[in-house]
């Protein structure tokens, strides 16, 4: 899962695949080796989830 519960988060998460169309993110998604997480939104929001680990 992409997200943590209780933090804020930007407006839209997905994955882009190598090979493959962008995917919105849901809670089911299982972030891969070599997938590029986009994240979009305000940029604290943005910075913020950047920060997570």
């Amino acid at each position: 899962m992409i997200t943590r519960p209780g933090h804020r988060h930007p407006h839209h998460r997905g994955i882009k695949r190598p090979g493959q169309d962008f995917t919105y993110a849901t809670a089911e998604t299982v972030v891969e080796k070599r997938d590029v997480i986009i994240v979009t939104g305000r940029t604290r929001a943005v910075e913020a989830f950047a920060e997570l680990s």
